[in-house]
């Protein structure tokens, strides 16, 4: 999907940015054949020092079936900045 020349998820990556702030970096995540992948981008420091906030921006292009209903979402959490964990187990439940 696209709007325009822009990818969407760009433009979701750019909406996530505006709504929380900061400078993010973005990773790749793999399902365990590689078969599937979702974009997470991490805020560091955000929405204060030692906490970090991350968000899926690509995970609308996938079929999300609710009662028959195809409802696309992102998801997004805040973790500790110890808690190096946290974007697998976001990537896992995307």
């Amino acid at each position: 999907m696209t709007s325009g020349t822009v990818p969407d998820h760009v433009l979701v990556a750019r909406k996530a940015v505006s709504a929380i702030g900061g400078n993010p970096t973005g990773e790749r995540y793999y399902d365990d054949d590689e078969s599937h992948h979702v974009d997470i981008v991490r805020f560091v420091d955000v929405p204060e020092t030692g906490r970090h906030t991350f968000s899926t921006v690509n995970l609308h292009e996938y079929q999300n079936l609710l009662d028959g209903v195809d409802v696309r979402v992102e998801m997004c959490g805040i973790a500790g900045s110890t808690d190096i964990e946290y974007p697998n187990a976001l990537a896992t439940a995307a």
